[in-house]
């Protein structure tokens, strides 16, 4: 992830104002949440399938684990259905310039083609490693293979303070989901699964992040105090 300093130009120009609730407020000045997204690349009920790793230990909780928490548990459950056309009506998408070059960290949205630079394209922020870029709806399920699959266990979930897009690298939710995915082996130093995080507020997803390669789920959490946890990790 990039330094806050490096990440000015996204947070200043492509995001200007704060989260209210289920609802994200403008990431620019004038601009409006986009709302829910339409099914794109994947069919209804298209399974977001990952291959499993044989003989990998893959940490977490049974898939039937859940939080109580319902706002919490309606996204628990449709990250771990592995079927896209579950979680794409929870994802809050947010309509910033696109730009011709797409220069910048993180890249701003590439213009369409025909649409002159400045047009508001609908993306999603993913915080992945190794640094933050901005999903359009066209490859917005190529994400969520990465985010989650119907192989994904829930490892985690946390509470922090929810900060809208003017003040951190992309906007946080007031939950965080922490899930542990299988993945072929690449390194013989990389656990054999990957580690996802997806910030949550009033049943709507925020913004996604997939590790990098080296770190674990226990990494990944840090030192979050215990008392932080409404599913500690297992």
């Amino acid at each position: 992830m990039t330094v806050a300093a490096v990440l000015a130009y996204a947070v200043a120009g492509l995001f200007g104002a704060g989260c209210n609730g289920g609802e994200s407020a403008d990431p620019k000045p004038g601009a409006s949440p986009s709302g829910v997204a339409s099914p794109t690349s994947a069919s209804p009920g298209t399974t977001l399938a990952s291959p499993a790793t044989p003989g990998a230990t893959l940490p977490g909780y049974s898939r039937d684990k859940r939080t109580g928490v319902a706002a919490v548990d309606t996204v628990v459950d449709a990250l771990l259905s592995g079927q896209a056309d579950r979680i794409r009506p929870l994802l809050q998408f947010y309509a910033v310039p696109c730009r011709a070059p797409a220069t910048g960290i993180p890249a701003p949205p590439a213009c369409p083609p025909g649409a002159a630079d400045g047009t508001k394209v609908d993306v999603f922020p993913n915080a992945s490693c190794p640094e933050g870029r901005y999903v359009t709806r066209d490859g917005i399920d190529a994400f969520l293979r990465e985010i989650a699959t119907a192989s994904s266990l829930p490892f985690a979930v946390y509470r922090q303070e929810p900060a809208p897009p003017a003040g951190s690298e992309f906007p946080r939710g007031d939950y965080a989901i922490v899930l542990t995915t299988p993945r072929p082996p690449t390194n013989a130093s990389f656990p054999p699964y990957s580690v996802s995080t997806v910030q949550v507020e009033g049943g709507r997803i925020f913004s996604g992040a997939i590790a990098c390669p080296h770190e674990t789920a226990a990494t990944v959490l840090g030192n979050r105090v215990a008392s932080a946890f409404l599913l500690p990790p297992p």
